[in-house]
């Protein structure tokens, strides 16, 4: 062992409490930083990719009512590489005797081929027969119910109707439940007429061949599906098209993280002030040291090596610790985000 090692540890291990402060201040300072880093870097390509995994409609153009003549014409088109048709149903739904949610009911076609935003089966039934829904498992809490409960639901201008919960499902391509205060329903057209509404559907979505991000070519194939379906008699009230391939909460997603990246550098910067602060009072109190070594033929840079190895080693301890709990810290921020 040198004299510098053997001077860089005595020094070290001469004032443990101060050279364990600042291990742990850099030890707090990467783990706050990298936690949030890899949640971000996690995050921000998951998201998108398990929505894009729903097949997400390129576009929705809507009517005042489609069949199945229409649908299957605009599948033979060769326009779209895919085409299903869907009805949006909006009303409200009783989860307290005197409090009221916002209720959105899919009208499903068929549920055993829905290759357009699709949702995964958890729960009870994969179909609901008529007078039963299925419920988004993130809108059980808010609509304050269970499997196999009756629910009362209420659209405009119709009397209160009982929806019994058949099944729950997964649904990414949704905008959080707990965050809207919505409840989500997935219903067959066979419910309509309970419901007091003509069991029509009204809304077709489509996927574009080609490039699915493009939205001056997705605008296009839009225009020219409008086009066949007003040759048909149906004239469209609307076109939506949403962001290509980017989830609902993506911006909000990465708004959030983004912030707590923000944060996490402040750990690291604060963290950063302290250890210089520990340092300069340890530099402070070996300024004797210091001046002996140059009184016997030390020059600048050689006393410069031995403070330098000193924070090296503080700094390899700190690292040592601190990133394993921010990596492990990143898997829990990204579980809890993931789940939100």
């Amino acid at each position: 062992m040198t004299a510098l090692s053997r001077k860089v540890l005595r020094d070290v291990t001469r004032q443990p409490a101060r050279s364990l402060l600042v291990i742990l201040a850099i030890a707090a300072g990467l783990a706050a930083f990298s936690t949030v880093l890899s949640a971000y870097a996690v995050l921000t390509r998951e998201l998108n990719r398990d929505f894009l995994a729903t097949h997400p409609a390129s576009a929705t153009l809507s009517c005042d009512a489609l069949d199945d003549g229409t649908l299957s014409a605009v599948r033979a088109s060769g326009l779209v590489a895919d085409a299903d048709l869907r009805r949006v149903v909006t009303g409200h739904i009783k989860t307290a005797p005197m409090e009221w949610r916002t209720l959105t009911l899919f009208v499903i076609r068929d549920f055993s081929r829905v290759t357009i935003a699709s949702f995964q089966h958890e729960q009870g039934a994969s179909s609901p027969a008529p007078g039963e829904l299925l419920v988004e498992r993130n809108a059980l809490p808010v609509a304050r119910a269970a499997l196999g409960d009756n629910l009362t639901i209420q659209l405009p201008g119709q009397p209160e109707q009982r929806l019994r919960i058949a099944g729950v499902v997964h649904d990414v391509g949704l905008a959080q439940a707990r965050m809207e205060n919505t409840v989500y329903g997935y219903i067959s057209a066979e419910s309509l007429p309970q419901l007091g509404l003509l069991p029509q559907l009204d809304r077709l979505s489509i996927i574009v061949p080609g490039d699915r991000s493009s939205v001056q070519h997705i605008r296009a194939v839009a225009a020219q599906v409008q086009a066949l379906l007003e040759s048909r008699g149906a004239p469209v009230r609307r076109v939506d098209i949403p962001p290509p391939g980017q989830h609902p909460h993506a911006g909000l997603m990465a708004l959030l993280l983004l912030s707590m990246c923000a944060f996490g550098f402040a750990i690291l910067a604060l963290s950063s002030i302290l250890i210089v602060n520990l340092l300069a009072a340890l530099m402070a109190s070996h300024v004797r040291q210091m001046g002996i070594m140059r009184a016997i033929g030390a020059s600048r840079w050689q006393i410069a090596a031995l403070y330098l190895a000193q924070v090296s080693l503080l700094a390899v301890a700190g690292l040592l610790i601190g990133l394993p709990a921010g990596l492990l810290g990143g898997r829990a921020l990204c579980h809890s985000l993931a789940t939100l």
